[in-house]
């Protein structure tokens, strides 16, 4: 449950994260997605598909089966750039990382809008759309709400908007 609202996938692109709150439920959820595969001509690589356990404690149990073949079970998993681990704190340390990376590429920006002399806030704003905003929000499809899109994120886009002349 995140936010309130229960997730039973994520998608992004050709990847698909499972989610489930007992090992029963992704079983089921396996058995429905081969199924679904089964019927749309779809193929699965399940030697690069991997089970993540995010409960602490959680004890190995009874292996889960895609098509008939053992799921790997692994300590962490990197997905869309985030490793996310049983650590409760990977995924604001993958966030934070990229909140660095997109300040650099804001200040790069900066350095080189001076180099060129380019101070029209329309083109700088679509600059900043273009090649900012795609770092500081990559992989946000698996952030939730935790709170570091605004603190992390947000300050970095007022900065390049604090960089322009107010409207009249």
């Amino acid at each position: 449950m995140l936010a309130g609202l229960h997730v039973w996938l994520l998608l992004f692109a050709d990847d698909l994260v499972l989610l489930s709150e007992t090992t029963t439920g992704l079983q089921r959820q396996l058995d429905l997605w081969q199924r679904f595969c089964d019927e749309s001509g779809l193929e699965v690589n399940v030697s690069k598909t991997k089970l993540l356990t995010f409960c602490a404690g959680e004890q190995p149990g009874t292996p889960l089966v895609y098509n008939g073949c053992e799921v790997e079970r692994v300590e962490a998993f990197k997905y869309l750039g985030l490793c996310l681990s049983h650590g409760s704190h990977s995924l604001d340390a993958g966030i934070e990382r990229l909140a660095a990376a997109a300040v650099r590429a804001r200040f790069a920006l900066h350095r080189r809008c001076a180099e060129l002399r380019l101070f029209a806030p329309p083109v700088r704003l679509h600059l900043f759309d273009t090649l900012v905003r795609p770092v500081a929000t990559y992989a946000c499809e698996v952030w939730f709400d935790n709170g570091l899109l605004e603190t992390r994120i947000e300050p970095i886009q007022c900065w390049a908007c604090g960089a322009l002349p107010r409207p009249s």
